[in-house]
């Protein structure tokens, strides 16, 4: 979820996704995440300061109806900050942004979380079916973490019923995509990113059938061509997950001073079942 700051508070405004560089990060040092570029253009042809956005990891819940008052505290992790590598600009076409986060990819990892991959090439084929659905992981509202499935092939479409920069998708399961869902990821069955949520026009009331639950991604498969020099940070034309695995460093033994005597104790304890 991303919150951004408003006076003296921050609010989850957009959602978002962290993914693989497509090389496990052996060559940069610093995470990607993706996210819709609305989120950053406002309404008033000024710019939200990524530099102040907050990243948070993990607000979830077991209970869909949570709100998040009743989470603990050290659930979630949190980063701050963030610059801006592409996007498309005024949202005219597929509405992605590409982050560059503050934080090192070592200090994310601690997180104990994943970067998602991502698949840029062009379908062909109409993606999603019951046997290989779609699935998109949001905030609606700045809610906690919400899953939508949907097991209907996907529409392409326009953003304005013109063009087919866009999937169409009818989620068949799980909760709707509502304001804060906007940058939430589209996973195909690969767990692999192919949109970015830009949003919908279908009014949902609470009468409205689940043939209503429909939202428009962005397809990624149109960045490259959007702005080129996305492929400078993105070169492969798709990524797999990457799982880092965080090893806390060993802290250095510090050497003793000059003409100190050094002696170590090892002290043992057998316990009631003869454990040490």
């Amino acid at each position: 979820m991303i919150l951004e700051k408003a006076g003296k508070n921050y609010w989850g405004v957009c959602s978002g996704v962290l993914v693989n560089d497509g090389s496990d990060y052996k060559y940069n040092n610093y995470p990607y995440l993706f996210t819709a570029n609305h989120c950053y253009e406002l309404e008033n042809g000024g710019f939200s300061n990524v530099y102040n956005w907050v990243f948070l990891f993990r607000h979830e819940a077991s209970n869909c109806n949570s709100d998040g008052s009743d989470l603990s505290n050290n659930i979630a992790s949190s980063a701050l900050g963030a610059m801006v590598l592409s996007r498309d600009n005024n949202s005219s076409s597929n509405d992605f942004l590409l982050l560059q986060l503050r934080n090192t990819v070592d200090e994310i990892s601690r997180f104990n979380i994943a970067f998602a991959g991502y698949d840029l090439n062009e379908h062909f084929v109409l993606p999603g079916n019951f046997m290989h659905p779609l699935t998109c992981v949001h905030h609606p509202k700045g809610d906690v973490k919400k899953i939508s499935i949907s097991a209907r092939p996907a529409e392409s479409v326009g953003w304005n019923k013109e063009g087919d920069d866009h999937w169409q998708v009818t989620f068949t399961k799980g909760f709707k995509t509502e304001p804060a869902s906007s940058g939430s990821p589209l996973f195909d069955y690969r767990h692999r990113v192919i949109g970015m949520c830009h949003g919908d026009d279908h009014t949902i009331t609470c009468d409205s059938t689940r043939e209503r639950f429909q939202s428009l991604y962005g397809k990624l498969s149109l960045a490259s061509k959007i702005d080129p020099s996305i492929s400078s940070y993105l070169p492969y034309d798709e990524s797999d997950q990457y799982i880092p695995q965080y090893t806390p460093p060993t802290p250095p033994i510090p050497d003793p001073p000059s003409g100190t005597q050094v002696i170590l104790m090892i002290r043992t304890y057998e316990g009631p079942d003869d454990d040490y």
